[in-house]
């Protein structure tokens, strides 16, 4: 399954455009939704940059035309392609992760492509979701704290 596509591209903001915003209790979308259909492991997506070989970052929709060529590079069966004559490394993602804890962090592109479930299934990508942090926060279970 393509992780990346032309649509998540132009709709993923770089990273940082959303900094602050959910401290303040502004809503941020989330992009995309990966997840392992054989795992417990779960993300929520909503900032990505392509990391380049200059130690610059690009944001995501700057390579929408190599989107193949990206995803082929990230699963190790091809060369990294380049932007504006600088060599593309990754893709670096931010969001909320939920698997052994919920955090919030970055995940590389690579890293989603060769990750595996206890079956060795691949991550997959949630076509259908659609939703906010808020939206995810607010479904989660809550913690049960007990005073003695």
């Amino acid at each position: 399954m393509k992780l990346l596509t032309k649509d998540i591209a132009h709709r993923m903001p770089a990273l940082l455009a959303t900094d602050g915003k959910i401290g303040r209790g502004e809503p941020v979308d989330i992009v995309v939704k990966y997840f392992q259909p054989d795992g417990a492991y779960t993300w929520w997506l909503w900032e990505a940059s392509v990391e380049l070989d200059d130690g610059e970052e690009a944001p995501l929709k700057d390579v929408k035309d190599i989107l193949d060529q990206v995803e082929a590079a990230a699963e190790g069966k091809g060369q990294w392609p380049k932007l504006d004559g600088r060599q593309i490394q990754d893709v670096r993602f931010f969001g909320l992760v939920d698997g052994q804890y919920r955090e919030m962090g970055y995940v590389m592109l690579s890293e989603l492509k060769k990750g595996r479930g206890k079956m060795g299934l691949p991550i997959e990508r949630d076509i259908d979701f659609r939703g906010t942090y808020q939206d995810i926060v607010e479904d989660a279970p809550r913690a049960v704290v007990v005073n003695e």
